[in-house]
């Protein structure tokens, strides 16, 4: 992770409605939304799950 703070960790998310990767602040409670001010895909309402272990290299071939 490339930055932290107590309150939240920097971090890789995917958009649970289209699957795009984005840079993401992952809260303490488990939430996360877009670094960027502007949504980090084109879903209407984007929502952001944290990219856990090996799940980025999953799909490689």
């Amino acid at each position: 992770m490339a930055e932290s703070d107590a309150q939240r960790q920097r971090t890789i998310g995917i958009c649970d409605g289209c699957g795009k990767a984005a840079v993401v602040w992952l809260s303490a409670d488990g939430s996360c939304r877009s670094v960027s001010g502007y949504n980090a895909c084109s879903c209407t309402e984007a929502s952001f799950r944290a990219v856990e272990g090996d799940e980025s290299s999953r799909d490689r071939v």
